[in-house]
């Protein structure tokens, strides 16, 4: 792990003092690579826990650099004025992270292609991401779907079938009728338990079936836990990736443990323990939240947004917390810092008016992801 001696002075006794005329080494600076979707509003970075905001350097509208020798903040302030929509991403990372911060501005929405066809039972379809779902049998389909190259997913409440590798390069009816009677598996039981469930808490279960390193998943099965259906290894190939997440509610709070998933595996889920200490503030103007001790590496999430009186003003601010970040900082507190030279008033969340707050806590093991979120309303009308 790096030095983080530009944070915490290094104390050094007068023996070792003594014996040393060398200066303290300092850190490599690394250039950081920013870009957006499309030419944000304003681009800015702190160098260090404390240190002041400063102007990244413009390559082109849409590309920026900043070069830093420690953990660092990125800053992106992105407007629309014809919706009204302004939105702040930040991005919380060390050197040992990936150089490259890629944000978006205003997602465009991808073309897309018409694909339709048919499906002998009652249930659902789905395909690069768009999917229909019909309660009557013997129902047409049609999708939004854009260009590559993706499977498709056909279940009903208890069979799955599974075409693979459909190419997407323009409108296409899918000729053969879906047929799960005739090409479908039958989902396989799963009863799963949870060891630390508390009595107030609401227990559910989530299959979903994608790839490895793809974020498109298929939604196998939503309920209750002890009922659950995933998908069996007859239907399965190697790539495929099926994860089984189960989810304790209680309130504003979700626990959740998600897990590589297949017949066969472990149906006693531990959740993660409640965050403790958690408590929102404002200091300056801005919006902070806080956390008790976390003992394992955890990756950090605040999203907040409000809008204005009128509804003519949607604000959303988004900061992401890095684990190496958190680790080497050892931070207890995030703020979401709009106190930055050239950050524009209407930018900025009316933190006297309702709007909402969440903090989502990740920490990641082996094939297990553990969430913890909270998430409210403040100033709720």
């Amino acid at each position: 792990m790096r030095s983080t001696t530009i944070f915490i002075p290094l104390l050094l006794s007068n023996s070792l003092t003594a014996c040393t005329d060398e200066p303290e080494p300092q850190p490599e600076p690394v250039t950081i690579a920013i870009a957006a979707d499309k030419a944000p509003a304003l681009v800015a970075f702190r160098d260090g826990l404390d240190g002041d905001w400063q102007t990244a350097t413009m390559k082109t509208p849409t590309s920026f650099e900043a070069v830093v020798h420690g953990p660092y903040v990125i800053s992106v302030a992105c407007e629309n004025l014809t919706t009204g929509e302004f939105t702040t991403r930040q991005v919380a990372r060390t050197p040992e992270d990936e150089h490259d911060v890629k944000l978006e501005c205003e997602p465009a929405a991808p073309s897309t292609h018409a694909i339709t066809g048919h499906m002998m039972q009652a249930g659902r379809v789905q395909l690069g991401g768009a999917s229909k779902t019909s309660q009557t049998a013997d129902w047409d389909f049609a999708l939004d779907v854009p260009s590559g190259t993706y499977d498709l997913m056909a279940s009903t409440a208890d069979r799955i079938a599974l075409r693979r590798a459909i190419a997407i390069t323009g409108d296409l009816e899918i000729t053969a009728p879906i047929d799960l009677a005739q090409e479908g598996k039958d989902l396989a039981a799963a009863a799963f338990t949870v060891t630390n469930a508390a009595a107030n808490e609401t227990l559910s279960a989530a299959v979903s079936l994608g790839k490895a390193g793809q974020k498109l998943a298929f939604d196998v099965y939503q309920g209750p836990i002890a009922t659950a259906k995933i998908a069996p290894d007859s239907a399965l190939v190697e790539s495929d990736l099926q994860r089984a997440a189960v989810t304790a509610t209680a309130g504003n709070e979700r626990r959740t443990l998600s897990r590589s998933f297949r017949v066969g595996g472990t149906t006693a889920y531990t959740l993660p323990a409640p965050l403790t200490g958690m408590k929102w503030e404002q200091a300056n103007g801005n919006l902070a939240v806080s956390w008790g001790a976390i003992t394992e590496p955890a990756s950090f999430t605040v999203d907040v947004s409000g809008a204005s009186a009128d509804g003519s003003k949607h604000q959303r601010h988004h900061l992401e917390i890095s684990s190496r970040f958190a680790a080497e900082t050892k931070i207890t507190r995030a703020t979401v810092d709009t106190s930055i030279a050239g950050y524009k008033p209407e930018w900025k969340i009316d933190l006297a008016r309702e709007y909402t707050r969440t903090l989502t806590v990740e920490r990641a093991s082996n094939n297990e992801l553990a969430t913890n979120a909270v998430s409210e309303i403040a100033n709720k009308q």
